[in-house]
C-alpha cells in the first residue's frame, strides 16, 4: 500500500493486485490497514502541517510548488521530523505542478524532499545536490546549509527539468 501510493504510482502491476488479492483472501483487512498507516497522527501532527502548508509557494509559473519547515515549527508544535512523513506529496496536488519540493531545517543539515510527476527525473535534480531517489521521488541531507540560500539555488536548477 505505500509502495505503491495506495496503488496510484506506475509501479502498480497487475501481479501487485494479484499479491494483494491474495492476502485479501486470506484475511488482511484493507480499511484496518489503511487506518493504521494513514489515519494515525496526533493533534500536533495537524497543526504542524497547518504550519508547513501556511510556507507554500508557487513558482516557474505554477510549475513548481515548495514549501518549508523549519526548527521552530518542530519546537512550537512539540513534533518531529518523522511527522513530516508525506507532507511533500501535497505539493503535487496542485493542478499543474510538475515538481515539489520541501525544505527541512534539521539544525545542522537542510532535508530536501524532492517529487515530481511523469517523466521528470527529480532523482537527477536532487543529484546536483548529493542526493538521489527514484525518478519521481528522491531526497537529499544538505550540510551546514541556510534554506533560503539552497532553496534559490535548487530552484534555478529546476527550471532545466520543468516542461
Amino acid at each position: 500500500m505505500t509502495d505503491t501510493g495506495s496503488f496510484r504510482f506506475p509501479k502498480t502491476t497487475p501481479a501487485v493486485h494479484r499479491i494483494v488479492a491474495d492476502l485479501l483472501e486470506h484475511g488482511a483487512d484493507p480499511v484496518e490497514t489503511y487506518r493504521n498507516i494513514y489515519d494515525q497522527g496526533t493533534a500536533n501532527r495537524l497543526r504542524l502541517l497547518g504550519d508547513v502548508l501556511s510556507t507554500l509557494q508557487l513558482s516557474h509559473d505554477g510549475k513548481v510548488a515548495h514549501m518549508s519547515v523549519s526548527s521552530e515549527m518542530f519546537k512550537e508544535t512539540g513534533t518531529t521530523e518523522e511527522d513530516i512523513e508525506n507532507f511533500i506529496n501535497y505539493t503535487l496536488t496542485i493542478a499543474g505542478v510538475q515538481i515539489g519540493l520541501m525544505f527541512t531545517d534539521l539544525h545542522e543539515v537542510v532535508k530536501v524532499s524532492f517529487r515530481s510527476r511523469g517523466d521528470i527525473a527529480v532523482n537527477k535534480l536532487a543529484q546536483e545536490f548529493g542526493g538521489n531517489g527514484h525518478k519521481n521521488a528522491a531526497g537529499a541531507r544538505i550540510p551546514a546549509a541556510r534554506i533560503d540560500t539552497l532553496r534559490a539555488q535548487i530552484l534555478a536548477s529546476a527550471e532545466h527539468y520543468i516542461i
